[in-house]
């Protein structure tokens, strides 16, 4: 699920069957640039988070990256392959 000609971070491909990726957490600024090179990638990328806010914001926007306000098990329903949980994120996140 890679471009020709990327470098080398990002032609390292997510394990087969892995096209659709949530990142619980997105706005912050290590999974909003992974969020931005897994969809250079060609990954189909959305995410959630609390206080999503400019800069971050406004770079998801740019690249069409969809995220949802807060925490819920519902942000899930689009049906990710996989789910990266980001260090902001508590235990007790549904």
């Amino acid at each position: 699920m890679t471009k020709p000609n990327q470098p080398w971070f990002v032609r390292r491909p997510l394990p087969a069957g892995v096209s659709k990726v949530h990142l619980v957490g997105i706005a912050g600024a290590g999974m909003g640039a992974f969020a931005c090179m897994l969809q250079e990638a060609g990954y189909t990328v959305r995410g959630s988070d609390q206080n999503v806010y400019p800069p971050m914001s406004d770079v998801l926007r740019a690249r069409d990256i969809a995220w949802f306000e807060g925490w819920a098990a519902a942000h899930l329903d689009w049906g990710p392959d996989l789910v990266v949980i980001g260090n902001v994120c508590r235990r007790d996140n549904p």
